[in-house]
């Protein structure tokens, strides 16, 4: 069921994991998985600024799901 958080149990942890490592020391990142159609938030923001970027995930080769991979960032 959509939206996953970040926090949530079924939040990819491949997606997390590699998310994490190519983020740079100094930024703490979130990310959020929302249907294409839909205003993709963090339930709550930090007192900084914040950086977002989406991707647009399509589905495989037998399933068409379109979805959106919403990443917060901001300095720590």
């Amino acid at each position: 069921m959509l939206p996953v958080n970040w926090t949530d149990i079924n939040f990819p942890e491949n997606v997390k994991n590699k998310i994490n490592e190519e983020t740079q020391d100094y930024l703490e990142c979130e990310g959020k998985i929302c249907e294409i159609d839909v205003a993709c938030e963090l339930d709550v923001y930090p007192e900084e600024e914040i950086f977002v970027q989406s991707v647009f995930i399509a589905g495989n080769l037998t399933k068409y799901a379109p979805r959106q991979l919403r990443l917060f960032c901001w300095m720590k």
